[in-house]
C-alpha cells in the first residue's frame, strides 16, 4: 500500500468476532487497489479477536482495543483517524464483491459527496442479491446497504454519528446529508457481501423504529408514509414471529421462496 496517497480508508469495527474479522481482513487486504488504508476499532474483544487483529499488523495502518459505548462509538472513533478522502465501513463478517471492486469504483474520479452500490446478502445457505434504491425513496429507510457506501471523509469527519440512536445512526447521518442536498452517486455493481445476521438485522425492529423516527425529525410524514410504516412493522412482526416458531430449516426454506427471484448463483 502507498502510504503517501490515500484514496479511500477503510474501518471495520468488531467485537468478540474472531472468525469473522479474519473474512473481512482477507477481502481487505486482497484488493488489487492499493491507494486505500485500513483501521480496525475493536470493542475489548477477549474471545481471540486481538490474536487475529496483531497477526494481521503489517496490513493495518490502526488499531485500538479497549471497551466503548456501542458500534456507532466505535466508528466515530475510526473516524477521527482516517486520513484518506473517502471512508467506508466494512464490518466483522462482511467482504468487498471480489479483488476489483475498489478498483472498480474508483478508476475514475467522482463529483459527488456520496458513492454507493449494490449488495448480496450472505444467509449461510444461500445468498440475496439486493439492488440499491433511489436516493428519492430514501424516506422508506436504509435502501442501500450502509457497507456498500463510500461517504467524503472530511463530511464524516464534521458529522459523527449520533449515539442517540442504537441502529439508526447511519440513516440519521445519510438522510440528513440527502435533506441538506448533499450529492449522491449510484454505481449499479455489487459492492459487498453483507452478514445476513449483523447487528441491523439482528435488531431489525428496532431499526425500523428509530427509521421512522428520524424520518419524521427531518420530514413531515404523510398519511401514504405512515401506512407504508405501518405496513414494515406489520411484515417485521410477521418475520420475527416465524423465526421464533418454526424450526429454523423450515423459516430459511420460506426465506428463500420470498427471495428466489433474487437468489445468488455460486
Amino acid at each position: 500500500m502507498d502510504s503517501d496517497k490515500i484514496t479511500v480508508s477503510i474501518v471495520s469495527v468488531v467485537l468478540n468476532s474472531r472468525e469473522l474479522i479474519g473474512k473481512s481482513i482477507s477481502s481487505i487486504i486482497s484488493q488489487k487497489y492499493t491507494d486505500f488504508e485500513y483501521i480496525v476499532i475493536d470493542g475489548g474483544s477477549t474471545d481471540g479477536t486481538v490474536d487475529v487483529i496483531k497477526k494481521n499488523t503489517q496490513y493495518i495502518h490502526y488499531w485500538i482495543s479497549e471497551p466503548d459505548k456501542g458500534i456507532f462509538d466505535a466508528m466515530n472513533k475510526g473516524i477521527e483517524k482516517v486520513r484518506g478522502d473517502w471512508i467506508c465501513f466494512l464490518n466483522a463478517g462482511d467482504t468487498f464483491y471480489d479483488q476489483k471492486t475498489l478498483q472498480e469504483i474508483f478508476k475514475d474520479k467522482h463529483d459527488a459527496d456520496l458513492i454507493y452500490g449494490d449488495c448480496i446478502y450472505d444467509y449461510g445457505n444461500f445468498k440475496v442479491y439486493s439492488e440499491a434504491g433511489p436516493v428519492d425513496s430514501l424516506w422508506k429507510g436504509m435502501v442501500f446497504s450502509h457497507q456498500a457506501v463510500f461517504v467524503r471523509a472530511g463530511l464524516m469527519k464534521s458529522n459523527k454519528f449520533d449515539l442517540n440512536f442504537i441502529t439508526g445512526a447511519d440513516y440519521d447521518f445519510i438522510y440528513s446529508l440527502y435533506k441538506r442536498g448533499g450529492r449522491f452517486l449510484y454505481l449499479p455493481v455489487p459492492v459487498v457481501v453483507n452478514d445476513a445476521f449483523g447487528i441491523s438485522n439482528r435488531k431489525i425492529m428496532q431499526s425500523i423504529k428509530e427509521h421512522y423516527k428520524i424520518f419524521k425529525k427531518y420530514s413531515t410524514p404523510t398519511i401514504k408514509q405512515r401506512i407504508l410504516y405501518r405496513k414494515q412493522f406489520f411484515l417485521i412482526n410477521m418475520i420475527n414471529f416465524l423465526r421464533n416458531v418454526l424450526p429454523q430449516k423450515y423459516y430459511f426454506r420460506i426465506l428463500k421462496l420470498y427471495h428466489k427471484g433474487r437468489l445468488v448463483r455460486d
